[in-house]
């Protein structure tokens, strides 16, 4: 009998600790989200394949969108060749890129030219983008 009550506190006391870090991450979320929707750039994330799979609020302005919804897993970005590879050699470089100008699909199909900064990560991958309409 009290091992099982023993084996009960345990398993409560590891299911309180899995909540509070769910809440902890709940509130994170909400924190970045405020933040990221408080930044006059856009700001998206991007899958593997370019889709993206966040945008801030100023993101979806800019390119005609009323919420993340509509422009999830869109390929919206034109980046040519060249230019992610000058992106991604600068980064290996510097740690550090460069904008360019490049032309981003807005929602009704209309090119969008954009002053765009890559976002990659250590493993020279890009996840990410800011931008903003020229």
């Amino acid at each position: 009998m009290v091992a099982s009550l023993v084996q009960i506190y345990e398993e409560s006391r590891e299911k309180l600790s899995v909540l509070s870090r769910v809440q902890g991450i709940i509130k994170n979320e909400s924190s970045f989200r405020a933040i990221m929707d408080n930044i006059k750039e856009g700001v998206c994330a991007m899958s593997e394949d370019g889709g993206i799979y966040f945008a801030n609020i100023s993101a979806l302005n800019i390119l005609g969108y009323k919420s993340i919804d509509e422009s999830q897993s869109k390929k919206i970005f034109d980046i040519a060749e060249s230019d992610f590879a000058d992106f991604k050699a600068e980064f290996k470089e510097k740690q550090k890129v460069k904008a360019k100008i490049v032309t981003a699909t807005a929602k009704d199909k209309s090119p969008v030219d954009v002053l765009l900064t890559p976002i990659f990560k250590e493993d020279e991958q890009m996840v990410g983008i800011i931008f903003q309409g020229i």
